[in-house]
């Protein structure tokens, strides 16, 4: 083939380099429906995966209940307003006597480090005593109770026992 036969640019010449107006805009234009349509999807899968995580905390809490009442005696507490009867059962759920005589078998039965977090957040899920395990009480419910999306926190230092803390129910 001949050299002399192929068209040859002069040097003044470029070529044209970048896109167009109307290709950004319709890439642009891409790029927002996809947003639409994925934004909502996101949304409903995060609200799913907070329901998982609350009602998997809440299955440890009612976990850590069971293990007491096996080992010792039932967690019994009557409901009280406010969060004091759930922080007496998370309490006692943490605590392993000084006394080897009266550790119960398998104690702590909730990590000692985890904080108690109270919440009543109409947003979250909190896990609320009824007297003898945890229910959660989901979005939109009012009342106070144990934070289960904050549940295995350790910032605050754990679990602080006051002197002469008697687990709820203790015999001695």
């Amino acid at each position: 083939m001949n050299a002399s036969s192929q068209p040859v640019a002069s040097r003044g010449e470029k070529k044209p380099r970048g896109f167009s107006l109307t290709e950004v805009i319709i890439v642009i234009g891409a790029i927002g429906v996809l947003a639409a349509v994925c934004i909502p999807v996101m949304n409903g899968i995060t609200t799913q995966s907070r329901a998982a995580v609350a009602e998997k905390n809440m299955r440890t809490l009612n976990a850590a209940v069971q293990a007491f009442n096996q080992s010792n005696w039932e967690l019994v507490s009557a409901p009280q307003d406010g969060t004091d009867d759930e922080l007496a059962i998370f309490l006692s759920l943490q605590y392993r006597d000084s006394a080897v005589s009266r550790q119960a078998p398998g104690s702590p039965y909730l990590n000692p480090m985890f904080d108690f977090v109270r919440s009543s957040d109409l947003q979250g899920y909190r896990a609320i005593w009824n007297g003898r395990m945890f229910e959660m009480v989901g979005p939109n419910a009012t009342g106070d109770g144990i934070d289960l999306m904050r549940l295995g926190e350790t910032a605050g230092g754990g679990a602080s026992f006051p002197n002469g803390f008697r687990p709820v129910g203790a015999p001695w």
